[in-house]
């Protein structure tokens, strides 16, 4: 799978196949699963631990897509070991709600990649903020 340096023309249809994909391994491992990429999905697999699941159950997973942030963003080295820094920062701090604690984590570190790179100097590099 694709990471932060994702630049794909046909992202709707690859958004579908990544969560596909994506729901599988949040059921198995009964975690949230976040994947980025132009736009970072997310999707909730704990699923209030039941241990046997519903067909109903199953196409009512949630599924969060976050758009925005700034390609320049997948040239930077450790960025997303930065979101997953970030990411368990929130969740740390409302374990009843890992899901909404991610999709609000994720959110913020787009919103923050956006901001920055209406900064970027000639250089590459990102300026202050003023």
């Amino acid at each position: 799978m694709k990471g932060v340096d994702s630049e794909s023309d046909d992202n709707d249809k690859e958004n579908d196949y990544v969560i596909e994909i994506g729901v599988r391994a949040a059921i198995m491992t009964r975690s949230v699963i976040v994947i980025t990429g132009k736009d970072d999905i997310i999707i909730d697999g704990v699923l209030n631990n039941e241990n046997e699941l519903t067909e109903n159950e199953v196409k009512n997973i949630k599924i969060a897509i976050v758009k925005g942030g700034n390609k320049l963003i997948s040239k930077i080295t450790g960025s997303g070991c930065s979101l997953a820094s970030i990411i368990a920062s929130f969740v740390s701090i409302n374990t009843e709600q890992p899901f909404v604690s991610t999709v609000t984590a994720v959110s913020i570190y787009k919103k923050a990649s956006s901001i920055a790179g209406t900064s970027v100097n000639g250089d590459k590099t990102i300026g202050s903020a003023n």
